[in-house]
């Protein structure tokens, strides 16, 4: 019998990074699920020069048509006259959240990508390779709690 591949949440078309893919369908489900609250970690290069005060309603929350999205962490990273660099964590996974917060500040995604997913990162890889997990990350993996904390 052949195995079932899950992938865990998504990326759109023009993001790129971490995408996990598992034959273990309860697993995918709990480290998609927003109630299990996974940390992601992404790289957003947005237009213009975002101010901390935008950065914190980020934070605080945006309203979306789907519900209110908020960051669990957000950095400046740098910023020019036309664009800045910020990286945020998110523990839900709403269909282009990142991209629709920012666009809520006014400041559009010109450039996204997952660096991190539940503690795994694309470091070493290049765009378009991929890995498998060692059995200590699955293991790491299985031990999520309800909190996205890793017991």
């Amino acid at each position: 019998m052949k195995a079932r591949v899950f992938p865990v949440g998504r990326l759109d078309q023009d993001t790129e990074g971490v995408l996990l893919l598992t034959n273990d369908g309860e697993l995918a489900h709990r480290l998609a699920h927003p109630r299990h609250g996974v940390i992601k970690g992404y790289w957003a290069l947005i237009s213009g020069m975002v101010d901390e005060r935008e950065l914190q309603k980020l934070v605080r929350g945006i309203r979306l048509e789907d519900g209110v999205a908020r960051a669990k962490i957000v950095k400046l990273l740098s910023h020019e006259s036309e664009s800045s660099e910020i990286y945020l964590q998110l523990t839900t996974g709403k269909k282009r959240q990142v991209k629709r917060m920012c666009a809520a500040i006014g400041h559009p995604v010109l450039r996204l990508r997952r660096m991190t997913f539940a503690d795994l990162s694309t470091e070493g890889l290049s765009c378009g390779q991929w890995r498998h997990l060692s059995e200590a990350e699955v293991q790491r993996l299985k031990s999520i709690d309800g909190m996205g904390i890793i017991v």
